[in-house]
């Protein structure tokens, strides 16, 4: 008798592996408006009972993160977010997902899987802080990758942290 493959024989990353390489496929650059979008939609259903108390921008996305990391308990062990000129990095630790981040990484696939750090772009942009993503550099070691992103409008972001 032959063993078939049942979706709980399947992981998780396996999973996400193949949606992300999929749209890919079919869509090409296009499909990080997949993930944009995810990341917006995720910030307004968390709008809707959470507010940041820190009106910097940066600090507001710290609150972010730790609200995160309350509500997705096991998606994520640890997130740091640093400012380094005009470049904000995301740094994540022991991600569920990290073995499909990890390949499409590798591959350089145009979608990937961060709903994470699509939902923290979509915390500056509506704090009127434009970001761009640049790169994903995979963290074997701690099961994490950090996400690097572009302050389009760096005086908008000094401005807005004064308030």
């Amino acid at each position: 008798m032959e063993k078939t493959k049942t979706i709980s024989s399947v992981s998780f990353n396996d999973i996400i592996y193949t949606i992300c390489k999929s749209a890919e496929k079919i869509l090409g650059e296009s499909g990080r408006v997949i993930m944009r979008e995810t990341g917006k939609r995720l910030y307004r259903n968390i709008k809707k009972s959470w507010k940041p108390k820190s009106k910097d921008p940066i600090e507001g996305a710290k609150e972010l993160i730790d609200h995160i990391q309350q509500r997705w308990q096991g998606y994520v062990s640890k997130i740091d977010l640093r400012l380094k000129k005009d470049i904000i990095e995301t740094e994540f630790y022991d991600l569920v997902d990290f073995e499909a981040s990890n390949k499409l990484l590798k591959e350089k696939c145009l979608v990937l899987p961060n709903y994470l750090q699509s939902l923290i772009m979509a915390f500056f942009e509506d704090h009127d802080i434009k970001v761009a993503f640049l790169e994903g550099i995979p963290k074997p070691k701690q099961k994490g990758v950090i996400a690097k992103m572009r302050v389009l409008n760096p005086k908008q972001l000094r401005k807005r942290g004064k308030k």
